[in-house]
């Protein structure tokens, strides 16, 4: 399946966001802010997160094994039950244990950060016919050294889970 040149006029795109690049760097100008405010509150901002995620982990939980038992002939009732079991033992563990909980999702975060950051360079090897494709790999390496940084930064804190 491929997409016509007329179905995305790259012109028109290349156009349309710099006709708004002011609401593009005010977009970035409220998330430094905003993240700001949470390094300044870091336990609490952890604290809050954890629990949201734990709560939504939970519900989900509760989902699956409701569908589970809605749907018990079909072969994928153990599944379905297991599933939402997981998310239920997760969400508990979520509201248990956070600190160890924050240590394995942040653990997870920074594969996910460490992922991206090799992706984005390796477009940038694909599309280096095209201009921009540098500021691809800065990304990807901006994303690699701020993730690797923080993990050799991290070695030295001895509070969590992974420490």
């Amino acid at each position: 399946m491929s997409i016509s040149k007329s179905a995305i006029d790259l012109s028109t795109v290349r156009d349309e966001v710099r006709s708004k690049w002011g609401w593009f760097v005010a977009l970035g100008v409220v998330f430094v802010l905003l993240g700001a405010f949470a390094f300044a509150q870091l336990i609490t901002a952890t604290a809050i997160t954890i629990f949201y995620i734990g709560a939504l982990m939970m519900i989900g939980g509760i989902v699956n094994i409701a569908h589970a038992f809605q749907e018990r002939d079909w072969p994928s009732f153990w599944g379905w039950l297991l599933s939402g079991v997981l998310y239920g033992v997760a969400g508990i563990f979520a509201f248990i244990n956070p600190l160890r909980a924050a240590s394995t999702l942040t653990l997870l975060l920074s594969f996910a950060l460490i992922a991206a950051g090799f992706m984005r360079i390796g477009s940038s090897v694909m599309m280096r016919s095209h201009s921009g494709w540098a500021w691809v790999a800065a990304s990807g390496l901006v994303t690699l050294a701020g993730v690797l940084s923080l993990c050799w930064a991290g070695r030295s804190m001895h509070f969590g889970y992974w420490a």
